[in-house]
């Protein structure tokens, strides 16, 4: 066999390789069918999120098999009546690009079909239609996976994958009020233990306020988990007022030593440095305030997030179900480790 054959061959079977894990991955996902331009294309739905299925905010992906054009579909909802789109494209030579603003469609019983007119890389409207079904790959945050019986009143129960965590609320607050820009609509602050070390587990539920630059903006769904220990008034505190107590330390002691290191290194200092000394003094006052910044970076109360989840309310009772948490102090903290591959879910009951 010539080079050239036998390199074909291992193109050939890495691509159908390649294909088999794709449709290993994605086995009982979800299918779309896009027609544009007289051209049809299959792809399998990748992401389907529903954040809350009543108001139309999803967020859905799909692409094509290796090996074929290329095609990937994006569909972003924040809304029925608000921002929307649908993007598709092809790689395949020579590439295409469609894109239409705020389409009018329903996503019900895992289905969502639509089409008019998109706008084309020559900047002409042009037929597009699509048809798709979610399967296996759709989550639905508005909607609790946990079945929760054992909740009392003034207390949350955490879950991470098969792990459970039990908090007491101090703050449950069910009751609409404005702080700033904001009216928040729910929030929790609650205390307990989080794979050994003392923790905080806060839930806000906001959205823009009348009148206010960030009117119309939101809901907003935040979700935190703090490593920290906090005093009986502070367990009492919104999560806008506790955040900024608990990283005080912190704060001030970086503030403290950058103002003696400024100090130390001040302009009588540089003076009296000779010019040959000039850059191993530089090296110096560098090398002591990286140690100081990393000391106080070590006081930072460690946080962990989950982005793109939604917060349910019924009642009393609060749920939030969202993606996996992520934090930027995994690396330091062993709790926050293996985070990325469980996904959040947390109930909370307030007080009658």
């Amino acid at each position: 066999k010539s080079m050239v054959q036998m390199q074909t061959q291992q193109k050939e079977a890495e691509a159908h390789k390649e294909q088999e894990q794709f449709a290993s991955q994605t086995a009982g996902f979800g299918t779309a069918v896009v027609e544009a331009e007289g051209s049809s294309y299959q792809l399998t739905v990748t992401k389907c999120e529903v954040r809350d299925q009543s108001e139309g905010v999803v967020t859905i992906l799909g692409r094509q098999a290796p090996g074929l054009e290329g095609a990937e579909l994006s569909i972003h909802s924040k809304g029925n009546n608000v921002a929307r789109s649908i993007s598709f494209s092809t790689r395949a030579k020579p590439r295409k690009n469609y894109h239409t603003q705020k389409p009018e469609f329903e996503f019900v019983d895992n289905k969502l079909s639509w089409q008019g007119a998109v706008q084309s890389d020559s900047g002409n409207e042009v037929p597009f239609s699509l048809n798709l079904e979610c399967g296996e790959e759709a989550v639905f945050y508005d909607t609790a996976a946990k079945a929760t019986t054992s909740l009392s009143e003034s207390s949350a129960v955490l879950y991470l994958g098969d792990e459970t965590y039990q908090f007491d609320t101090g703050r449950c607050h069910l009751e609409e009020y404005r702080t700033g820009n904001l009216i928040v609509e729910f929030e929790v602050t609650a205390t307990g233990n989080f794979r050994g070390r003392p923790a905080v587990l806060l839930m806000t539920k906001s959205r823009g306020a009348p009148g206010s630059e960030g009117e119309g903006a939101g809901p907003f769904h935040d979700f935190e988990l703090l490593l920290s220990e906090v005093t009986a008034d502070q367990r009492n505190l919104s999560a806008l007022e506790l955040k900024p107590k608990l990283q005080e330390k912190a704060e001030s002691f970086r503030n403290q030593q950058m103002a003696m290191h400024q100090e130390k290194y001040n302009e009588e200092f540089w003076a009296t440095v000779a010019p040959e000394n000039f850059s191993e003094a530089i090296e110096k006052s560098t090398s002591e305030m990286d140690a100081l910044m990393e000391e106080a970076d070590a006081m930072v109360v460690p946080v962990a997030l989950s982005r793109g989840g939604t917060i349910s309310i019924e009642g009393q009772k609060a749920v939030f179900r969202g993606p996996a948490m992520q934090s930027s102090d995994a690396d330091r903290v062993p709790q926050f480790e293996n985070l990325a591959q469980l996904e959040t879910e947390a109930h909370a009951l307030c007080s009658g």
